[in-house]
């Protein structure tokens, strides 16, 4: 990849369709000459560190389509590898299934992340200071 962006992900502490506490991960993109190679895998434990450091849980949807070989190996994906629990999934037509699924976080993850956000908050007052003060001399 030298440097190149080859994927990008969201990852938002609060989201208006789920109760306070339930973090969320979606918009999950990795380039196609760069997928099978660890990249997605990579994205998710960023996303979910940064979630445990606020939240207790995380929530993600998906689009499925049985039979779809994509989408059944994404679901493999989601529901197995990564630990997902499908909370609903509601038909959209065309045999497609709008899924929820959600699963927890560990409180070892929690204190991990929570620590995490607690030393980047720390950076970040650090180097403001240290600007400040050479503005100030």
């Amino acid at each position: 990849s030298n440097g190149a962006i080859v994927g990008c992900m969201s990852s938002t502490i609060r989201v208006p369709w789920a109760e306070d506490g339930c973090g969320h991960w979606g918009l999950l993109v990795v380039d196609v000459d760069h997928q099978g190679k660890g990249f997605a895998s990579k994205l998710v434990a960023a996303a979910e560190l940064r979630l445990a450091g606020a939240c207790s849980e995380i929530q993600i949807e998906y689009e499925f389509t049985p039979d779809e070989e994509e989408s059944e190996r994404l679901m493999a994906w989601y529901e197995g590898k990564l630990g997902f629990r499908c909370t609903s999934g509601h038909p959209r037509g065309h045999g497609k299934e709008f899924r929820k699924c959600r699963k927890p976080i560990s409180q070892e993850d929690q204190q991990w992340g929570r620590q995490a956000r607690l030393t980047g908050v720390r950076e970040e007052f650090v180097a403001e200071l240290a600007a400040l003060e050479s503005a100030l001399q």
